[in-house]
């Protein structure tokens, strides 16, 4: 029960057991088979200690035993439950203990012994027989191959002696304290799984990091536009830094967030630079989200100034927040081209990006500078180099634009813009990956799924292809890796609040092989991130068990406005 409460995180367990049904003197020594099936259903809630849940079992056994005579087909029967042919009804998992006196057995003057008889069959999901004798009790499992490998049997039946040896040790002892994982499996966890330390620059803002890339190749493209090269390194520094100027009179500095509504083009990555670089945090706003979702993110940011174009004006008319339309400013361009003074540490605000509201009012997350270096600078999952070019396909109001912009820029790389309506055609994206040379690009999953199903070669071109947002389809993702694969393809997974990735997975090519795989795994955790799943009492679980993902390191955000 203790072992299957804490694998399954239930507290209202049934198991299965066969009674003799030998209980009258008349019926012990007839041939034939009187066995019953009892269900004990246990109480394990409320985390007794093992003494009390022992008092509770004994109970339980007691009351069952008190009616034995029941047959378990008339107990089916009068329960009326729904039956299917998958499963047993009442319990899927049966326990037998067999302590029948041992006796020398003979046929005649002819000695014999039992031989248990092997049928490959399961009958219960998984079945646990013991069977006492002189030296100790034997332990048997028996499962159902359809549902668990061989490996996870064996690390049940050793997490079982762990909680034996646990019960023994203090019977008195919580159910959730009693050790299931051996010492040297909590260490794998704990720690083997999670030595994912490296060095990256974690005191540098992103600013300081473009400023640097920027004097080292100023004249190397640093923004892809219309298939032209349109911004240098030095050249979108220099633009930026007039900007920032500006911002600085206006009043941003070191957590002043500024509101960012344009569309994906040059000037927004200006503009973000710009932000940064005066110290501030950049609010980016959808320029198709409502009104009043518009207003409300001003108004719950404090942005003093919003960035924007003179044509998206009026929608941000009346938010509170002084415009800013950069393309209606002739005199930024008498503003002084220099890097300004750095007022922002690694931990001051980069961005703040809202969730959906999907469950209540958007909340902002806010990201330092930190957590950003931590995902695109000596990471492990993907390398980006100044030969390369990355696409910048995601809407900067979603936070795998991070990865797309800064991934790129504080790596040399050339970012090439992807139009909206190029993206969502998989002709013309696989056009513009080729005469672009995108070689990194970043995909929602339902994107994914959509193009690979229409034309599977869309990504052929590709040294990266990273997709996400939701579950991989094990479907999509075989059928692109038999037809025309990218060289990578990774599965990255990541909630906002860990800045865009926690966890990533290199699809195989092995996974193409054979059926289609029930999942795509999320795989673990990236570079200076730590990924642990733990039970509801904030332990460890095995693996295998079901628990909460709690992910640390750098990469968190600082919290919530």
């Amino acid at each position: 029960d203790v072992l299957l409460m804490r694998y399954s995180g239930q507290s209202d367990i049934a198991v299965g057991t066969p009674i003799a049904g030998r209980n009258r003197a008349g019926v012990e020594e007839l041939i034939g088979c009187f066995v019953n099936t009892l269900v004990m259903r246990t109480d394990l809630s409320g985390d007794p200690g093992f003494d009390v849940l022992l008092a509770r079992v004994r109970a339980t056994c007691l009351g069952a035993y008190a009616h034995q005579d029941l047959p378990f087909e008339m107990l089916v029967q009068q329960v009326a439950l729904e039956r299917t042919l998958d499963r047993n009804p009442l319990f899927q998992v049966s326990f037998a203990l067999q302590n029948t006196p041992h006796h020398e057995l003979a046929i005649g003057t002819a000695p014999a012994r039992l031989e248990p008889v092997h049928t490959d069959t399961s009958k219960f999901d998984l079945a646990l027989s013991m069977s006492e004798h002189d030296e100790g009790i034997d332990a048997r499992l028996e499962y159902s191959a359809d549902l668990f490998e061989r490996a996870t049997i064996e690390r049940m039946a050793g997490h079982l002696r762990n909680l034996v040896d646990g019960i023994v040790a203090d019977p008195k002892a919580k159910v959730s304290a009693l050790p299931l994982m051996s010492a040297q499996e909590t260490r794998r966890i704990l720690v083997e799984w999670n030595d994912t330390a490296r060095d990256y620059p974690a005191h540098a803002t992103l600013h300081q990091l473009f400023e640097e890339q920027a004097a080292r190749t100023p004249a190397a493209t640093a923004v892809v536009f219309e298939h032209q090269p349109c911004l240098d390194y030095g050249t979108l520094n220099r633009r930026a830094n007039q900007l920032a100027h500006r911002l600085r009179r206006l009043g941003v500095g070191p957590d002043v967030m500024v509101g960012l509504c344009m569309q994906r083009n040059p000037e927004m990555i200006v503009a973000m630079l710009a932000i940064l670089k005066a110290g501030g945090a950049y609010v980016p706003i959808d320029v198709d989200y409502p009104a009043e979702r518009i207003a409300y993110m001003l108004a719950d940011s404090a942005a003093p100034v919003t960035i924007t174009r003179k044509a998206l004006a009026p929608r941000l008319a009346g938010a509170g927040s002084r415009l800013l339309c950069i393309d209606d400013e002739p005199s930024l361009g008498d503003e002084a081209q220099g890097n300004p003074d750095r007022l922002a540490k690694a931990h001051h605000l980069a961005y703040v990006i809202y969730t959906s509201g999907s469950t209540g009012r958007p909340k902002g997350v806010m990201i330092p500078h930190r957590a950003v270096a931590r995902l695109v600078c000596n990471t492990d999952y993907v390398r980006i180099g100044p030969a390369d070019c990355v696409s910048q396909a995601s809407n900067a109001s979603f936070d795998a634009a991070t990865f797309e912009i800064w991934g790129a820029l504080l790596n040399g790389a050339r970012l090439a813009i992807v139009p909206t309506d190029t993206l969502l055609s998989a002709s013309a994206l696989k056009r513009q990956i080729a005469r672009d040379g995108i070689v990194t690009m970043w995909v929602t999953a339902a994107l994914f799924d959509e193009h690979v199903a229409a034309a599977p070669d869309t990504f052929a071109g590709l040294r990266n292809l990273l997709f996400g947002g939701e579950a991989a389809n094990p479907e999509a993702v075989v059928r692109v890796l038999r037809s025309a694969p990218p060289a990578r393809l990774v599965n990255g997974y990541g909630p906002t609040e860990t800045t865009t990735f926690a966890t990533c997975y290199e699809v195989p090519g092995s996974v193409a092989d054979g059926e289609t795989p029930a999942a795509i795994p999320i795989g673990r955790p990236i570079a200076n991130t730590t990924c642990y799943v733990l039970d509801e009492r904030m332990q460890p679980v095995p693996i295998g068990v079901t628990g909460s993902l709690w992910i640390g390191g750098p990469g968190l955000a600082r919290g919530y406005l």
